[in-house]
């Protein structure tokens, strides 16, 4: 989870971009709806799969991508614990202002090496 996030703010490079150009929809929009959607705790997920497809999906509780045999870019814990204090019952906010510190630079790296 800690790897998903860094204080300097970064973009996806190399061959994310062109993975992220090829995702049906409209990226950051998927990421919002799913976010926002998921009922309960949670976490929200960018992953890959064997052929590089981008996915965007939410799990409950501890389940994750890996179970199923995908490579997770980036996690992003939906529990409100995780927002409250800051964002009382706003998750909407805190989606928001966390794609600033969304480490795509990690993620970018770890997309080459799949």
């Amino acid at each position: 989870y800690w790897d998903s996030l860094s204080p300097d703010p970064s973009i996806p490079t190399g061959e994310l971009v062109q993975a992220i150009k090829e995702f049906p929809g409209d990226f950051r929009q998927v990421w919002m709806e799913k976010g926002l959607k998921h009922f309960g705790s949670g976490w929200l997920w960018l992953f890959a799969d064997s052929k590089r497809r981008l996915y965007i999906e939410t799990t409950t509780n501890a389940m994750n991508p890996l179970i199923e045999g995908f490579y997770p870019l980036l996690v992003v814990d939906l529990w409100e614990h995780s927002y409250l204090y800051d964002y009382p019952a706003d998750r909407k906010s805190y989606l928001l202002n966390l794609w600033t510190f969304l480490n795509w630079k990690k993620a970018s790296e770890d997309f080459a090496k799949l």
